[in-house]
């Protein structure tokens, strides 16, 4: 994962509902960071920048070796950006920043 660019066809995105209100829910993933979103038909107030997206959490997953079975899991680290009709944790590090724009432009392009 370069920390220059991120580049957005490498962004996985699965819609898992629409709901009645012209809300979607959508999950995916980019390297080790796992996101969940609620996306809106329209820009909304309330949405980041103004925009679609009203509910981003985005995690960095942690590789995870048991050592009597040898088995990988992943689980959840802490959450690294977090929003919902506002800011709860802004993206800290460069690297975050680029996955946040790469994860809206993604969410922009689709039509959920």
């Amino acid at each position: 994962m370069a920390l220059s660019t991120i580049n957005t066809k490498n962004i996985c995105c699965v819609f898992i509902e629409k709901k009645a209100n012209g809300c979607s829910e959508v999950s995916g993933y980019y390297g080790k960071y796992k996101f969940i979103a609620k996306v809106h038909d329209r820009k909304v107030s309330v949405g980041i920048d103004g925009g679609h997206v009203v509910v981003l959490s985005v995690w960095r997953m942690k590789k995870t070796v048991k050592r009597i079975s040898k088995t990988a899991y992943y689980t959840h680290e802490v959450e690294r950006i977090s929003y919902n009709r506002g800011w709860i944790m802004y993206p800290k590090r460069k690297l975050e920043t680029r996955l946040l724009s790469a994860i809206l432009h993604c969410l922009k392009l689709r039509c959920w």
